[in-house]
């Protein structure tokens, strides 16, 4: 056989083997997830070969962002990276909204593992070629990705005029797809740390609302995991309560361990704020156990251990406690987010000063209000500021 004969064949047999994998995961609801997760390799295989041919490139392209939640929802973040970073350098055209969309993918999963500045910067360098593109759904999901990331970064003022916008781009539009529900708990999470706090709830009620008109579960139990953690806040916990419930009840049959942890993690600060260290040490644990220890998820982790230091502080139970202290500070520099980084350092202070390690406790109090105090805007970080100065003057 001609070689050119033999490349024609190659080419159609890869592009066969996509349309094949197209078919199967042509909705992706649980039982799907569960059979692609089941034969991910084979989908891996064909989607590497797609993916460095020009022939197949946009198909398989395509197809990777369309089946990413099999990546993202069963804890293989590293492979789905693998895919991106491979269609990202194979791409006959950098300019395409096909390519935005990869962009966009690449930069959530930096996001997710802790890599903020650089998940920053891959949307922030997109946003302006997509404002150029005249896609509606391409542009917000950009805006939503850049409010996540700016939250975390504590650029709260940025975070909250990206989600603002992303909420105003036509958002009957896309109703099914989830980003209209996206863009309001992401600008809901961001008037949380705001201090504004009662719009907060609005607008992560109209979340829920619109949640429950799609047949996604996981898009209701997201909104109702935010809404619960705002609703605790403003003192209103039965309904909070209720919220929390629900979520757990719609997550219980599926298979989504990501999404479970997070609301393990909202229900441990429930527990918490509640003064049940207990109950709210066992969801610290489950979270970090359930997921995040092994998920590459360095974002969420570092929260996690963080709180289970805390509650584990507030048991008196010192030495485990400042074992994940230690650890959450340990992925800071990773994952960034200063008043994050503050809370967690006052907090390793304040634990040695109880065991009567002051003079190890006097440059950690220091580094916590030097990280503090850039942000006059954050409400949290404010407070934090305050009663770690107060506790530094005791010592000096």
């Amino acid at each position: 056989m001609p070689m050119t004969q033999f490349h024609n064949d190659f080419i159609q047999g890869i592009d066969a083997g996509l349309t094949y994998w197209q078919g199967k995961a042509d909705r992706l609801d649980e039982p799907t997830i569960n059979n692609l997760n089941m034969t991910r390799k084979n989908l891996i295989l064909i989607l590497e070969f797609g993916l460095q041919w020009p022939q197949t490139w946009q198909k398989a392209a395509e197809l990777l962002i369309h089946v990413f939640p099999v990546f993202q929802l069963r804890n293989h973040w590293f492979e789905g990276q693998s895919l991106l970073q491979l269609a990202q350098k194979h791409a006959p055209e950098k300019e395409t909204a096909l390519y935005m969309r990869l962009l966009l993918q690449l930069g959530h999963v930096q996001r997710l593992q802790g890599n903020l500045a650089q998940a920053h910067a891959i949307h922030a360098d997109a946003l302006e070629k997509v404002r150029s593109m005249q896609d509606i759904l391409l542009l917000k999901g950009m805006l939503v990705e850049l409010t996540f990331d700016n939250l975390l970064l504590n650029h709260l003022g940025i975070a909250k005029q990206a989600g603002q916008e992303a909420v105003l781009l036509a958002a009957e539009v896309d109703v099914d797809s989830g980003l209209h529900i996206d863009a309001l708990r992401g600008l809901g999470r961001v008037l949380i740390r705001t201090g504004e706090v009662e719009t907060a709830v609005s607008y992560l009620q109209e979340a829920v609302a619109q949640a429950r008109q799609t047949e996604r579960i996981i898009i209701l139990a997201r909104s109702l995991s935010d809404l619960g953690w705002v609703l605790a806040r403003l003192g209103k916990r039965n309904q909070a309560d209720s919220a929390y419930r629900e979520a757990e009840g719609l997550l219980e049959s599926t298979q989504y361990k990501w999404d479970k942890a997070l609301l393990l993690s909202n229900m441990g600060t429930f527990y918490f704020d509640a003064e049940d260290w207990q109950a709210s040490e066992v969801r610290f644990r489950q979270a970090h156990s359930f997921h995040f220890s092994f998920s590459g998820d360095a974002a969420n982790q570092t929260i996690v251990l963080n709180n289970l230091g805390n509650a584990l502080f507030k048991q008196g139970k010192l030495e485990e406690a400042e074992s994940y202290l230690r650890a959450s500070l340990d992925l800071r520099p990773q994952v960034g987010g200063d008043v994050g980084w503050g809370n967690s350092l006052g907090t390793l202070a304040e634990l040695l000063v109880r065991q009567g390690r002051k003079e190890e406790a006097i440059p950690i109090y220091q580094t916590a209000i030097e990280k503090l105090k850039p942000y006059p805007g954050e409400e949290w970080g404010q407070r934090l500021l305050h009663r770690f100065r107060k506790q530094l003057k005791k010592l000096v």
